[in-house]
This record gives structure tokens, sequence and C-alpha cells, in this order.
């Protein structure tokens, strides 16, 4: 989040070509000084790194979830917080 905050401008974009969990896209949207446009992507699929896991589950899709689950977080506490 840091990095993202000194090194982006507010509302600028970020791209991350090898997104993995999401981490970068939600500290796009949780960074201090407001929120950065995210973009990102990955060809890779969990089950090549987490035993277990589907085949067919892509980083991708890990990642969207995780940001639409915080993004929704987010909006929750600013609507608490109005």
């Amino acid at each position: 989040v840091q990095i993202i905050d000194r090194l982006c401008p507010t509302k600028g974009r970020v791209l991350d070509p090898m997104v993995g969990g999401g981490a970068t896209a939600i500290a796009c949207m949780i960074a201090p000084t407001g929120l950065r446009y995210f973009v990102g992507g990955d060809n890779g699929h969990v089950a090549d790194l987490v035993e277990g896991a589907d085949p067919k589950l892509t980083w991708a899709q890990v990642a969207t979830a995780r940001a639409a689950k915080a993004w929704a977080e987010i909006q929750a506490q600013r609507k608490e917080a109005a």
C-alpha cells in the first residue's frame, strides 16, 4: 500500500501482469490518499502451486473474487461511517 501511495497519483493506474492472489488490487482500493485504477492479469492456474486446488481455477479468478469481497467491505464501512 505504501509503495502505491507514494509512486502512483490518486486516480492513477497500476498494472500488475502477475496478479496472483490480488494483493495489489486490494492495495489500490485502500491506499490512504485515494483510489487507484487497477489492471491485472495472470494466466497461471492455482493448482500449479497449491496442491489439491481445482485445476480449472486461475489466479485471475482468485484475485477477482478477493478484490470484489474487499470492495464490498470497503463500501459497507463507508456506509456505516456516513
